[in-house]
């Protein structure tokens, strides 16, 4: 069984060039969420929530769900979202996927990823876009293209929770973990699992607070309350805070799907440095992780240039590996590097040492219409 894509779709000849394979709309068809579910590979930012999340918080980025259907029964056997972002400061590209820490390409077999990257290169060709970006977590298999070149910019952390949270903790650098998760439980720290988005709002306040320390612009909390709403209902994410005396000293989002648990936004108020609570949450979430019957931990993704945080991380003993972005230029000479390398990137973080804190959020709102 063939499928076809409607013919008013912007990108037109996919379908006639490249059999069995079609756009979608997963927010409609739910045989994506049920395929990516049953995936190996499948996680949140895969998920129809994902495009109704980037979509509802950007209006410069548009989610294009690629998949290849088996002639043999009609199901989908591979699949891409893939997001075209156009901004008039950063361009056109295609980026699959954005804000995704960890994600890659579904697919069975090298046939049909081969047929996923034509399709992504031909909707490049069609909406001019500059490069395509494939991020990549647990599959190399476009390292065989070489049509696709394979950049390094993050490093992955993660441990197993094969064992008991006490357990582990034996392994964790004594000094610079175990002594600081003993010196915040002993400081009358309170745990708050939030159960409304008023938890949602608090942990913006610190992180707003964590971005402008570290001259990075915010995400608009539209972001935030949008993920709250999607994926908080089906117990998809969990959002965990640290209290004392009714202040809000730091905050967690935690992603949970199938067997993981991932730490993907963490924020702290330095004030309260000298108890740790950025230490507390990331021991009481791996405590939570085990405790619902977790496999994995993550702590994220990390850049390879901030030296700090990448630290901070293998101090948990996690095991550490690269994580590739494939970059698809075409006929472009210019690759991509970093994005910590760029120079619109050092200017942004310049300007962001020099702005008043109630000016920040629109700050951020005004960068994050050209990033993805």
């Amino acid at each position: 069984m063939t499928k076809s894509m409607t013919s008013n779709h912007p990108v037109t000849n996919i379908n006639s060039t490249i059999e069995n394979i079609r756009i979608i709309d997963p927010q409609t068809d739910h045989t994506w969420d049920e395929f990516v579910e049953q995936h190996p590979n499948g996680w949140i930012c895969h998920l129809s929530g994902w495009k109704t999340l980037i979509e509802a918080s950007f209006s410069h980025i548009k989610g294009y769900y690629i998949v290849k259907y088996d002639p043999m029964d009609g199901t989908i056997c591979a699949g891409l979202p893939i997001y075209f972002v156009k901004s008039f400061l950063t361009g056109k590209r295609l980026v699959s996927a954005p804000f995704a820490t960890l994600f890659d390409p579904l697919y069975r077999n090298e046939t049909d990823l081969t047929a996923l990257a034509e399709a992504a290169i031909l909707m490049c060709d069609n909406l001019k876009s500059s490069f395509i970006e494939i991020r990549s977590f647990n599959t190399d298999g476009l390292k065989a293209d070489n049509r696709f070149k394979a950049e390094c910019f993050y490093k992955h952390h993660y441990i197993s929770l094969s064992e008991e949270p006490d357990v582990l903790k034996k392994g964790f650098h004594r000094t610079c973990v175990r002594q600081r998760i003993n010196r915040a439980l002993e400081s009358d720290i309170r745990l708050e699992i939030s159960e409304s988005d008023q938890g949602m709002k608090d942990f913006y306040s610190v992180y707003l607070i964590t971005r402008k320390r570290t001259s990075l612009p915010p995400m608009p909390y539209r972001f935030f309350k949008s993920l709250w709403d999607i994926f908080y209902p089906s117990g998809k994410i969990s959002v965990l805070l640290a209290h004392k005396q009714n202040k809000t000293l730091a905050g967690m989002i935690l992603f949970k799907y199938k067997n993981r648990v991932s730490a993907e936004f963490a924020a702290s108020d330095e004030h309260y440095k000298h108890i740790s609570p950025n230490h507390f949450l990331f021991w009481q979430a791996i405590n939570l992780a085990y405790d619902e019957g977790y496999s994995i931990f993550d702590f994220g993704r990390t850049s390879l240039n901030n030296q700090s945080l990448l630290d901070f991380k293998n101090h948990w003993a996690t095991s550490t590996f690269d994580l590739a972005n494939y970059m698809y230029t075409g006929n472009s000479s210019n690759g991509q590097t970093a994005a910590d390398k760029k120079l619109g990137y050092k200017l942004m973080r310049k300007i962001n040492q020099f702005l008043p804190q109630r000016a920040y959020p629109k700050f951020g709102e005004f960068c994050y219409r050209h990033l993805g």
